[in-house]
């Protein structure tokens, strides 16, 4: 394959993979609906996207933050069969959650108690 289509190829693949996603600041600041919410989260583009695998945790299997500004953003947090979002968490609560020496603990104690935080 010559050079030409390669980089016809790439760059079409590269358009079809940006029509996908949108900015994170277009983001609704109320949703419709919780299944809305996450796809809309995981389809846009942010400052900060952060995953961390919970090994240490017996119940809960991944965290993920989302920010636009650095200042706060959504944690997706996913538990064992679940997936739980919230919003305008600040980015020093994700912080203090990936440094936890007990992702359940921190949970329980500062994110799910807050329900000013989660989407339903």
């Amino acid at each position: 394959m010559n050079n030409k289509i390669k980089l016809i190829l790439i760059l079409l693949i590269f358009t079809i993979a940006s029509c996908t996603s949108q900015d994170c600041n277009d983001l609704p600041s109320q949703f419709s609906s919780y299944s809305q919410a996450v796809n809309d989260v995981k389809s846009s583009n942010f400052t900060i996207e952060e995953k961390v695998k919970t090994t240490k945790s017996s119940w809960i299997k991944t965290i993920s933050y989302y920010s636009c500004d650095s200042e706060i953003g959504f944690l997706l947090v996913e538990i064992k069969s679940e997936e739980y979002i919230y919003q305008n968490v600040p980015l020093s609560v994700w912080e203090s959650f990936k440094k936890a020496d007990s992702y359940g603990r921190f949970y329980n104690g500062n994110i799910k108690s807050n329900n000013n935080l989660i989407i339903k």
